[in-house]
């Protein structure tokens, strides 16, 4: 026998654009990448500069 049981509730969040989930992409490698930077020799210079695109969200 297999029960399921499932809620639903009203949140705030909104559904994923092609522009949203590109910028998602992109915040998760280059913190990793700053992650793996601070492992290694410090060779990517270019990660100091900070990340400033916002993607503009529908309301």
């Amino acid at each position: 026998m297999i029960r399921v049981d499932s809620t639903v509730t009203a949140t705030l969040i909104h559904e994923p654009s092609d522009s949203s989930l590109l910028w998602d992409a992109v915040r998760v490698m280059v913190r990793l990448l700053r992650q793996a930077d601070k492992l290694g020799s410090g060779a990517l210079s270019w990660l100091s500069m900070p990340l400033e695109f916002s993607p503009k969200v529908p309301k």
